[in-house]
């Protein structure tokens, strides 16, 4: 006999030992933030089904050039602009 279908978590994070999978990745490149004034930082932002705001993520890597920031952004991400001056770029997966 086949056991329960496993667990897939709701995007409304209702049970407590399961997070929620992202539906929107934002990986944004910030040119010498506050907390970084000697380089770049790529942080992901993550967008939740149901939920209008970003989460932010912990991860942060860090560079001294945007372009070894870009190799590690997902093949298929579309660059938006946006009108903060620390942030380069803001990429959408």
């Amino acid at each position: 006999m086949a056991g329960p279908p496993p667990h897939r978590p709701s995007s409304s994070g209702s049970s407590p030992t399961t997070k929620p999978e992202p539906h929107i990745t934002f990986w944004v490149i910030y040119d010498h933030p506050l907390d970084y004034p000697n380089g770049y930082v790529l942080r992901p932002q993550f967008i939740m089904l149901g939920n209008k705001e970003p989460v932010r993520s912990k991860l942060a890597w860090y560079a001294q050039t945007p372009d070894e920031l870009r190799k590690m952004i997902p093949p298929g991400a579309t660059l938006f602009a946006d009108p903060n001056p620390y942030i380069l770029e803001v990429w959408m997966e």
